[in-house]
C-alpha cells in the first residue's frame, strides 16, 4: 500500500465506531482548530499467513472440485444430446429424401402409363376418360412430390442447424442405412453411467461439499501476521506545519509481528440454518436422482417394445411392397389387353407408391428405434458402431 495526501491537522479526543466513511487522523489533540494543510505519506506491507484452517481450506477445495466435476458431466451430457439430435435429424432427412425418390418413381410409372393410354385412346380402343384420369393422377403425384421436396428442405435445414452448420448446403447419403441392421439389438448399458444421472450425481456431490464446508465454517481462524510500514507527516509534535515538501516521504519506520485469532461467535445460528438448507437441497436432489432413474428405466422398456414392433413391421413391408409391384405389373398387362380400366391402374399405382414409402420408412424406423434405445440407455457408442458395421466403416 502506498498513499499521498494533503489534509488539515485538526484532531479530537474521542471514539468512533468502525466504519468506512470518515477518514481517520493521528497525532496530538490541539487547543484550537486550523484550516492549514500539510503533506502526509504512508508506505507499508502486511503478510498474513493462516497456518491452521481446521479443515476449511480443504472443504473449499472440495467444493471447487465438485463444481468442476459437475461442469465436466454437463459437457458430456451436452455432447451426448447433440450427437443424438444430429442422428435423429439425419434419419428424418433420410426419410424425406427416400419419399422423394418413391414419388419420382411413381411419376415415371404414370408417365409410362400415359404413353400406353394415348395411342389406345387415339385409336378409339379406350375411352378418353382414361387419359384424363391418368393425367390427373400425374398432377396429383407431382403435387405430392413438391410437398415431399418441401419437407426435405425443412429436414435438411434442421439437420444443418443441429450440426452447427446452419445456412450451409448439405446432402443426404444413406450408405447402406436403408438395409436392416446386421444386429437388431444393443448390449445392456449400466444405468449408473447414464449422462443425465452422472450430472445429477455431481449436483448431489456439489451440494454435499457445500454442506461439509459449512460444517467447518464455525471454527476459529488463526493468522500469523508481520507488518513493515513507514509514515511521513508535514506536522511536528506541537502541531505546527513544517511547510515545503516535508511529509512527502515516510520518515518514521515501524515493524510488528503478531498472532490474530478471530471467531464468529454470532454466526452459529445463521450457519446452522444454512446447513439445514443444504441438507434439504441434498435430499431433494437425491429424490430427483431416483425419479430420473425410474423414468429412464421406463423409457428403456418402452424403447425395447418400440424396437420389437419396428422389426416386425420391417419384416412385413417388403412382402407388401413386392406384392404391390406384382399387382401393378399384372394390372398394366390387363389394361393393355383391355381387361381392366384406368381406375384399377390408378389404384395400383397409388398402392405401389405407398408400399414403397412404407417399406423405406419401416427400415428407417428400425434404426430410429435403435437410436432411441441407445439414447435411453445413455450410451450412443454401440449404436454408432452398428452404423459403421452396416456402412462398411463409413459414416452417414
Amino acid at each position: 500500500l502506498f498513499q499521498e495526501n494533503r489534509a488539515t491537522k485538526n484532531n479530537i479526543t474521542g471514539m468512533i465506531l468502525p466504519q468506512a466513511v470518515i477518514p481517520t487522523i493521528t497525532g496530538p489533540v490541539l487547543n484550537g482548530t486550523s484550516t492549514g494543510t500539510a503533506w502526509g505519506s504512508a508506505l507499508g506491507s502486511l503478510l498474513s499467513w493462516e497456518p491452521f484452517d481446521f479443515g476449511y481450506r480443504k472443504a473449499s477445495v472440495n467444493v471447487a472440485k465438485a463444481q468442476l466435476d459437475q461442469a465436466i458431466a454437463l459437457n458430456r451430457l451436452t455432447v451426448f444430446n447433440v450427437t443424438s439430435s444430429v442422428s435423429q435429424a439425419y434419419f428424418n432427412a433420410l426419410a424425406s429424401y427416400e419419399t422423394i425418390l418413391a414419388e419420382e418413381a411413381n411419376i415415371q410409372r404414370i408417365q409410362v402409363f400415359i404413353k400406353v393410354i394415348e395411342p389406345l385412346v387415339k385409336n378409339g380402343l379406350n375411352p378418353g376418360a382414361d387419359l384424363f384420369r391418368a393425367k390427373g393422377l400425374l398432377a396429383t403425384s407431382q403435387v405430392r412430390l413438391s410437398q415431399a421436396k418441401g419437407k426435405e428442405k425443412v429436414s435438411l435445414a434442421q439437420l444443418a442447424k443441429v450440426m452447427g452448420v446452419a445456412g450451409q448446403s448439405i446432402a443426404i447419403q444413406d450408405d447402406g442405412l436403408l438395409e436392416l441392421p446386421k444386429t437388431a439389438s444393443l448390449p445392456e448399458a449400466d444405468l449408473v453411467n447414464h449422462p443425465e444421472l452422472q450430472l445429477q450425481k455431481q449436483i448431489i456431490e456439489r451440494v454435499k461439499a457445500r454442506e461439509e464446508r459449512l460444517s467447518v465454517q464455525y471454527r476459529p481462524k488463526l493468522n500469523v501476521q508481520a507488518a513493515l510500514y513507514g509514515r511521513g507527516s508535514g506536522i511536528d509534535q506541537s502541531g505546527n506545519i513544517k511547510g515545503g515538501a516535508q511529509g512527502l516521504v515516510p520518515t518514521r519506520v515501524n515493524a510488528a509481528t503478531g498472532l490474530t485469532i478471530t471467531f464468529p461467535v454470532m454466526d452459529y445460528a445463521a450457519i446452522r440454518e444454512e446447513k439445514r438448507i443444504e441438507h434439504a437441497n441434498e435430499q431433494a436432489e437425491r429424490g430427483r436422482y431416483e425419479e430420473m432413474a425410474q423414468e429412464i428405466i421406463g423409457n428403456m422398456e418402452e424403447a425395447k417394445a418400440t424396437l420389437e414392433a419396428a422389426i416386425e413391421s420391417a419384416k412385413q413391408t417388403p412382402i407388401a411392397f413386392n406384392a404391390a409391384k406384382a399387382t401393378e405389373a399384372q394390372i398394366m398387362a390387363r389394361y393393355k389387353a383391355g381387361l381392366t380400366n384406368a381406375v384399377d391402374m390408378a389404384d395400383a399405382e397409388r398402392t405401389l407408391t405407398q408400399a414403397q414409402i412404407d417399406d423405406v420408412i419401416a427400415h428407417i424406423a428400425v434404426w430410429q428405434a435403435l437410436l432411441s434405445q441407445a439414447v435411453t440407455q445413455g450410451d450412443l457408442q454401440p449404436f454408432l458402431n452398428l452404423v459403421k458395421t452396416n456402412t462398411a466403416g463409413g459414416t452417414p
